[in-house]
């Protein structure tokens, strides 16, 4: 090449080709992008790139390299396309460093990302890649000229550089004469232009020579394409048969997958369909009588199941093989359904056979619980759950099988369960009592704590007690002995009044009825359980409610119950959401328990003739137990459906009870001829509430008994007013005031001050009316005195008028001395007497505010005296203590004689009632303040038992051909010492009195013994021997065993009774000693073998030591006698201390 050159048509960038377009062409573009695109955005642009398709109209496209000239630098990659108007425009945009590959040609990989790539890959653009590592090196040194560009050449050749030094050299440094420096060089190019032209006309026969070869090479190259021609058919072929070998090898896979898929659905089939011969032998010849049979059976059974139920394609169902199977297996399960169902029909048959009935062979009120029936057919229950699923036709008809046999034991069970419950509530020896009556004379009016019912047990949750059934049984067996087995305490006191009579049998009624429902309970339950476990019946799922948290907490057939202002409300809150009962079940339990509603029913109707507060307490026994389940959120059961139905018809004999009680009050009527004090239904209002208080304390169902009172009260007021206008007897005031004053309920509070207001203001009327101005002349004197200090006569002047002077004061209070004023009072109290009823006690209530009436007119008296008349010394012949002794003496002496009297009469009648219905024996308790009455008593035949605290207790034997069996008083004391033992140093805690001891007639100082003393009233033996070494001692022992005791009677510092000491064996938990200064002398801890052979001390402190020290050696287990606690048969509610031996676990 000559000393210009060609000129390579490529761009340089810092050293770095760019191909694709020529220099000049590229410089001038990048100097526009960077003018246009990235100068705008602060970038520098390193690098551009052609990356234009073929094709004639494709538009230009390069990637371009730019760099930001802002801290910190970022590389980017961007696509830049030339639009239709000549101009550059950005398309796609690349951060360097998130890229992985960058290709030139292929399109769809010009940018292929991945995160965190510093140095992608290049392809194709090996320009931009060296402009990378360019902009890498000189990314520090920045261009001053924004926009600077220049063409780089390719590099000279030393001889052109030498050509160019030597024209350098000949060249004049200032050149003055451009055209002829241009003139110049155009000779010399055409020189060398002809020397060229003259070296290439020299070298053509190298030319031709050069040609021929050329020639002989295309020839040599025809030939070799002829033989690549022929190998490319041979490979072809080659081809064809690979193709056709690699299509065979397919269609080979494929068979083989296709066989394998074929194997394994046919070893699926199998398994699906195949059981073990041994399973079909099972079905087929097992003894389900047995367990094993059993056992194998219910394998088999649910082995065929599965094959029955095996997930097979469409295709493979249609399959004979499958089909003969499946109808082999059917006949199978069907034949073993038959099997299964003959033998549960048999069970159910033998144990509807074998059971007895209550009555022939238990005198207990239980309901049998078929225990025996649920054990044998439990182990049925699986099989129960794969017939459900094969052959529901006979499951159905093991369901009514069961039922029918069942449900016939369980009416003959209940029928008798019922009819003993009847028997037991009317038990021999307590009378019937008849039914309460508002207009009847109250049985128990002077005696309000004779008649209320027991406050009823309250069951916890939603289940009865099991812990109390037995107990409670005992419990009502035990009362139909009271008053014929004499031999008993219990069995010896009788009532003193009808009044005990009624409280008997209504806690009697109470009793039975808890039974009842604990009985009921866990018979209910189990069959439920039963049934659901054998039947496989699942629980319902409840259905959301709109409102979950509330309850519907008013129905007027007491389904439900009611929230009661005046007490503590049940937080509807905590109602949970509960499984309702399957309808299966449902009708199952219906079936089984047929009778039990009715048997429900009737038994609630015959306590209620019995008694209508019966249905008090049924209203709240069972509202309390539907509650109580409502609220614990367990699922429904079939007793609380049936109880919730009893409760809607307890609720309507109890509005019955209501009404019958309202029309008794409204038709009463008294004759006018008798003396009416305080009403009889009034009374039995109070009497009625009294009742129902301690029936309805803390029950759910207290808003009823509140509406009950709101309408009982109403209709009382009413009628009492009516009674007043009535009679003529007894003046009305004496009969408005008895209304109600006496009774705390919260909710007639209003009604109660109604009542208050009515009640004093009726009360005042009437002592005014009677009382009237006892001291008439003083009394009109006085007006007279008054009267004339209103017109106007100064207060000590009044004496000098002549009708008020002293002397006629004093005339005027002569008319009146203390004798014929008690008189006086005598014959108003006799007046009164006559108007009030003898057996209340409102004579003493009107007697006591005619005593203040008087007194307040002998003050006002006795303060004009003082005004008008001072220094006169003049004052009443009689003295307000004068007064008081007068009305009080009048009250007790008629008081007294009128008790006594009642009482003569009580008791006459009475004792030859008690001799009628052969009592054993006649109990009076006599207070205090009634202790008058005992003389009385002593009349006829009653004597001292015992007497305790603020009451003597009476008693009198009524037999009188049989000697007096009822026990005497607590004749024994006992005695408690703690041996407390420290067995880690074989020490004992001994103390000495500081009371001298007495042996005969001498006196012995103080010996060595055990801390103790005697028992507190209603204190275990354990909790005194804790409490008296601590008091002694200051020590802190744990009670362990007894030791011994002993018994000793006629004990002088016992009042002649016996005594019973114990000696109990305890460990100390606390060492320091602070013994009782008052009354021990010494304190110590003595060690076993000195006591054993100290003399100053006691033979049974040295047995009791003995006996510790064979127990350290030998084992305390055989001499300890072990406390244990155990709960009373006769007082349920009560636990009593047991003591004995160790007993084998």
């Amino acid at each position: 090449m000559g000393r210009g050159g060609v000129r390579r048509k490529c761009f340089h960038d810092r050293g770095r080709l760019v191909p694709g377009v020529d220099g000049v062409n590229m410089a001038a573009l990048k100097h526009n992008l960077q003018k246009e695109l990235f100068n705008p955005t602060e970038e520098r642009l390193y690098a551009v790139v052609s990356v234009t398709k073929a094709g004639k109209k494709k538009k230009a496209s390069f990637l371009c390299l730019a760099v930001t000239t802002v801290r910190p630098e970022t590389v980017s990659l961007y696509q830049v396309k030339k639009t239709e108007k000549d101009t550059y425009k950005k398309r796609m945009h690349w951060r360097l460093r998130d890229l992985k590959l960058v290709d030139g040609r292929d399109e769809t990989n010009v940018a292929d990302r991945y995160g965190n790539q510093r140095k992608p890959s290049f392809t194709n653009v090996s320009a931009i890649e060296g402009s990378i590592h360019g902009a890498e090196s000189s990314r520090v040194q920045q261009h001053t000229e924004e926009g600077a560009e220049g063409e780089d050449y390719q590099e000279l050749t030393q001889r052109e550089e030498s050509d160019l030094e030597y024209m350098i050299s000949h060249t004049e440094s200032a050149i003055s004469n451009i055209e002829a420096f241009t003139e110049k060089l155009s000779k010399e190019l055409s020189v060398l232009d002809g020397a060229n032209i003259h070296s290439i006309m020299d070298a053509e026969p190298q030319v031709e020579s050069l040609m021929q070869l050329l020639n002989d090479a295309l020839k040599e190259l025809e030939n070799l394409d002829k033989r690549l021609i022929g190998y490319d058919s041979r490979l072809k072929e080659v081809r064809a048969q690979m193709e056709q070998m690699e299509d065979k090898d397919k269609h080979m896979v494929t068979e083989s997958r296709n066989r394998k898929k074929l194997l394994e659905e046919v070893e699926s089939v199998v398994n699906s369909l195949d059981v073990p011969e041994c399973n079909i032998v099972a079905l087929q010849e097992a003894d389900l009588s047995k367990g094993l049979g059993l056992k194998e059976c219910t394998h088999a059974a649910f082995s065929v199941l599965h094959a029955l139920q095996a997930d097979l394609s469409p295709g493979l169902t249609k399959m004979r093989a499958v089909k003969e199977q499946r109808e082999k297996f059917l006949q199978l399960s069907s034949d073993f359904a038959q099997r299964l169902k003959f033998h549960l029909m048999e069970i159910f048959t033998r144990h509807s056979l074998d059971v007895e009935t209550l009555v022939q062979h238990s005198s207990e009120l239980c309901i049998p619980k078929h225990l025996a029936c649920h054990n044998d057919l439990a182990p049925f229950s699986d099989l129960m759950k794969w017939l459900k699923e094969v052959d529901q036709t006979v499951f159905l008809e093991l369901c009514q099988a069961y039922t029918q046999s069942l449900s016939r034991v369980y009416e003959r069970e209940l029928r008798d369960f019922f009819e003993a419950v009847k028997q037991k509530t009317m038990t021999k020896g307590v009378r019937t009592y008849a039914a309460f009556k508002m207009t009847g004379t109250s049985t128990g009016a002077n005696d309000p704590k004779m008649s209320p019912r027991p406050t009823p047990r309250v069951i916890k949750t939603g289940s009865f007690r099991k812990t109390e059934k037995a107990t409670d049984r005992k419990d009502t067996d035990s009362i139909g002995s009271m008053g014929s087995d004499t031999r008993s305490r219990s069995g010896s006191m009788s009532s003193v009044d009808s009044s005990d009579q009624l409280l008997e049998g209504r806690g009697k009624f109470e009793r039975v009825f808890d039974v009842l429902l604990l009985e009921l309970e866990p018979v209910c339950t189990a069959e439920q359980e039963f049934v659901q476990k054998f039947f496989d019946f699942s629980l319902e799922e409840s259905e959301p409610s709109e409102t979950p948290s509330t309850l519907n907490i008013d129905s007027s057939d007491g389904a439900m119950f009611s929230k009661a202002p005046s007490i503590k409300s049940i937080d509807t809150t905590d109602v949970k959401e509960r499984t309702p009962l399957n309808e299966e079940v449902r009708k199952i339990m219906q079936g089984l328990f047929n009778v039990l509603e009715a048997e429900l029913q009737s038994y609630i109707h015959f306590a209620d003739r019995l008694d209508p507060f019966n249905t008090m307490y049924m209203l709240v026994k069972i509202g309390h137990f539907v509650i109580t389940t409502q609220l614990s959120g367990s699922p429904v059961s079939y007793l609380s459906q049936q109880l919730g139905n009893c409760l809607i018809s307890v609720k309507r004999l109890f509005d019955k009870f209501i009404s019958n009680l309202k029309k008794q009050i409204e038709e009463m009527k008294i004759q006018k001829t008798k003396k009416c004090g305080i009403l009889p239904f009034v009374t039995k209002f109070e009497e009625f509430a009294s009742i129902s208080e301690n029936v309805f304390k803390n029950s759910d169902r207290r808003n009823d008994l509140d509406k009950a009172y709101h309408s009982l009260i109403r209709v009382v007021f009413i009628n009492v007013e009516r009674m007043a206008e009535e009679h003529q007897k007894t003046p009305r005031a004496v009969v408005m005031m008895g209304f109600l004053t006496r009774l705390k309920i919260v909710c007639l509070e209003n009604e109660k001050r109604e009542a208050k207001r009515k009640y004093n203001d009726t009360l005042k009327l009437y002592v005014k009316e009677m009382l009237g101005r006892p001291m008439e002349k003083i009394n009109i004197f006085f007006e007279g005195v008054q009267e004339c200090i209103a017109a106007g006569v100064k207060e000590d002047e009044v004496g000098y008028q002549l009708a008020f002077s002293k002397q006629e004061l004093r005339k005027n209070i002569k008319e009146y001395p203390a004798k014929d004023i008690k008189k006086g009072l005598e014959l108003l109290y006799k007046k009164v007497e006559k108007h009030l009823c003898e057996e209340e006690n409102l004579l003493q209530v009107v007697w006591h505010t005619m005593q203040d009436e008087f007194i307040q007119q002998y003050k006002h008296f006795e303060d004009l005296i003082q005004r008008c008349y001072p220094e006169s010394m003049i004052n009443l012949e009689v003295t307000i203590d004068d007064i008081l002794s007068f009305f009080s003496n009048i009250a007790q002496g008629t008081a007294e004689d009128w008790q006594c009297i009642k009482e003569r009469r009580r008791q006459s009648g009475s004792i030859q009632q008690w001799r009628k219905e052969r009592k054993k024996s006649v109990w009076m308790k006599v207070p205090i303040v009634q202790s008058y009455l005992i003389p009385v008593a002593f009349e006829h035949g009653f004597s001292y038992h015992h007497a305790v605290g603020d009451h003597a207790m009476l008693l009198k034997w009524l037999p009188k051909k049989e000697h007096n069996k009822v026990p005497p008083y607590a004749t024994h004391q006992v005695g408690v010492s703690g041996l407390v033992l420290n067995r880690e140093k074989n020490e004992v805690l001994v103390v000495q009195d500081k009371n001298l001891l007495k042996i005969g007639r001498r006196l012995k100082r103080p010996v060595w013994k055990f801390p103790g003393g005697l028992s507190d009233e209603g204190e275990s033996i354990e909790e005194t021997a804790v409490r008296e070494v601590w008091e002694e001692t200051g020590i802190r022992a744990e009670f362990k065993s007894i030791l011994l005791f002993r018994q000793q009677h006629k004990m002088k510092n016992a009042f002649d009774k016996s005594d019973v000491y114990v000696v109990c064996r305890m460990e100390p938990l606390s060492f320091g000693i602070s013994h009782c200064e008052d009354e021990i002398a010494q304190c110590q801890w003595m060690e076993l073998s000195t006591l054993l052979t100290h003399t100053d001390t006691t033979p049974l402190t040295k047995l009791a030591a003995r006996l510790a020290k064979h127990g350290l050696k030998n084992g305390f287990e055989s001499v300890d006698i072990v406390a244990n606690s155990m709960r009373s048969w006769v007082n349920p509610s009560q636990t009593f201390s047991l003591f004995h031996r160790y007993m084998p676990s």
